[in-house]
């Protein structure tokens, strides 16, 4: 007879049925043997394909091994075997979420939904969809249908303060926050929220207390770590700013690549360029956060980023990213590629920049545009636009290649445009709002044209308004007592813009495009910068540009210090430039 220790050692038979198959699947998912579980119920779908319930626990068993493609293609399955299939659509869902893929989302909660109104974590996982797609009253709907089912539901609370938040209601996010934190004082995303919402009150001492306490609880969070150091880097108190990032990065050994671009974004501030640049190569970087809006994309092709090495006779494809000003401001660096000997460059550029950037074709450079990179004939090396800086040297402030100007109006163009500007000795031309989809918009554009009033006691100048979508309005409907031409509405692309711009004597404008473009012109240009997320080109505390020498001059707002004042000091310039001799030197 066989002892009991020598039986345990028999290989036991293998099911010979689907049903079989699936349970010891769920066998081996008690015990944590993912990758047998897997293999059990993939037997058991070679017997029986449309088996739901197989598809579901194959998908649990591949999300536990990372294999998060797989899984989602799982749940996909089972829910098309039985569409009724909750726990498929949940996990589905929230496997979306985790990765980014938030439309999708959004869409199996709400067929969910349809077959069981009642469960709150399926409008609560719907809610935290809606809100990552920016859609804040629905998500904040969503979120109050989730506590009605379920009031003890601490996430859903927590980030209904957080979508409370991002509507700009902040008395009642802050209700909402401290009545969970009378509940749950441990919940360190909580206390996050709250400063959050204080920061972006400017209450900054009452934001850092949070903060910290959040850090009290949980002295590794990076996410408050994070926030701190923004309102560290936003009070002026950099150098505490940077130790906070440095110590996001090291609670991770891979670190996140967002809070790795924020502490370039610190560094290049300060015209730390060496380390700066080389960190903001991880805007591009696969471990970028799925729940971060991306800055850029690494485009998807078949051959490898350009890091430096030898182009001799090699073929480069330089692909734009971000706005059009960083665009311009970075297109400086294409002389400098040539000059690497590469046997061609193929930029690429969005439309609206195409005929500007058309004058560095050369027989070794072309400029396209494109819908997919993939119909373009295969490169050597590709590069971002932004990545130029650091491959090609500029490891300091002096190492900027800065001859102005770099780029030029077409002829043609220049003398369409004379024939609609105003004929006067000094032409003005004014952009007082950016794009709205800017991260910063609030705190870089004027509220209104009128916000500009100041600037008609100068005497002896006209105004050309170079306003473009936002504020079009405004610049067509200016009072009486504000003459202005607008041309702004009739600008088809950058090269229209360009003309108009090289004929003006001097430009003032917040933070745009049109700053970088009158730079690189080398016209004269007035910059407004806000007080708080100042881009990182404009470096710290100057009231010039060494990107743009002689052409940009800088006007800051100080914290707590209202537009007004800002433009009574530009206003105060206007008048004495108006009256200088040479005024558009003046103006340098």
């Amino acid at each position: 007879m066989n002892s009991p220790a020598a039986a345990e050692r028999e290989p036991q038979a293998l099911p010979d049925s689907c049903q079989g198959w699936y349970e010891l699947g769920l066998s081996l998912m008690q015990r944590r043997d993912r990758p047998g579980a897997c293999k059990a119920f993939l037997s058991a779908l070679a017997l029986e394909p449309a088996h739901s319930d197989a598809h579901y626990h194959l998908g649990q068993a591949l999300s536990a091994l990372g294999q998060a493609k797989a899984a989602q293609q799982a749940y996909a399955q089972a829910l098309r075997y039985n569409p009724a299939h909750l726990e498929a659509a949940l996990a589905l869902a929230a496997l979306w979420g985790s990765r980014g893929h938030y439309e999708g989302a959004d869409v199996i909660c709400r067929l969910a939904l349809m077959l069981a109104p009642e469960r709150a974590d399926l409008h609560f996982l719907q809610a935290h969809a809606l809100h990552k797609l920016r859609r804040y009253e629905q998500a904040l709907q969503a979120y109050e249908r989730a506590l009605a089912l379920d009031g003890a539901m601490l996430d859903a609370r927590n980030n209904l303060g957080a979508v409370l938040i991002s509507l700009g209601r902040h008395q009642q996010a802050q209700a909402v926050l401290h009545e969970l934190l009378q509940t749950a004082p441990h919940l360190a995303s909580a206390w996050i929220n709250l400063g959050n919402s204080h920061q972006a009150q400017g209450c900054s001492e009452r934001a850092e207390l949070a903060f910290r306490r959040a850090l009290e609880l949980e002295a590794d969070n990076t996410t408050a770590l994070d926030n701190l150091a923004s309102l560290m880097a936003q009070i002026g108190r950099p150098a505490d700013a940077e130790a906070l990032l440095r110590r996001s990065l090291a609670v991770t050994s891979s670190g996140s690549a967002s809070t790795e671009v924020n502490l370039a974004f610190l560094l290049l501030g300060q015209g730390r360029y060496a380390e700066g640049l080389r960190r903001y190569e991880a805007r591009w970087s696969p471990r970028w956060p799925a729940d971060v809006a991306r800055i850029a994309q690494a485009p998807e092709l078949d051959y490898p980023p350009w890091q430096g090495e030898p182009l001799q006779a090699k073929r480069v494809l330089v692909v734009h990213e971000q706005g059009a000003g960083d665009q311009i401001q970075f297109v400086r660096y294409l002389p400098l590629l040539l000059a690497r000997g590469p046997q061609h460059i193929t930029l690429i550029c969005p439309a609206a920049l195409q005929p500007l950037f058309e004058q560095f074709e050369s027989p070794r450079l072309s400029v396209r545009t494109v819908s997919r990179l993939d119909e373009l004939a295969p490169h050597d090396y590709w590069v971002l636009l932004m990545s130029l800086p650091l491959h090609l040297g500029t490891g300091s402030v002096q190492d900027i290649p800065a001859r102005l100007p770099y780029l030029r109006a077409d002829a043609q163009r220049q003398q369409h445009w004379r024939e609609q500007l105003p004929q006067a000795v000094r032409r003005v031309g004014l952009v007082w709002k950016g794009s709205a989809g800017h991260r910063n918009d609030a705190l870089r554009s004027l509220p209104h044209l009128s916000s500009l009033a100041p600037l008609w006691r100068a005497q002896g100048l006209a105004f050309v308004s170079l306003q473009k979508g936002q504020g079009e309005d405004e610049a067509s409907a200016a009072p009486a007592d504000m003459p202005l031409t607008h041309l702004g509405s009739q600008i088809q692309d950058f090269a229209d813009s360009a003309a108009i711009v090289s004929q003006l004597d001097l430009v003032i404008c917040v933070d745009t495009g049109l700053a970088h473009l009158a730079g690189a012109l080398g016209v004269a240009c007035w910059v407004l910068l806000p007080h708080a997320r100042t881009d990182w080109r404009w470096l710290h505390e100057r009231e010039d540009s060494p990107w743009y020498p002689a052409a940009l001059r800088l006007f800051r707002q100080k914290p707590d210090e209202p537009w007004g004042a800002v433009i009574e000091s530009v206003a105060t310039q206007l008048c004495l430039w108006s009256q200088s001799e040479g005024g558009a030197g003046a103006a340098r």
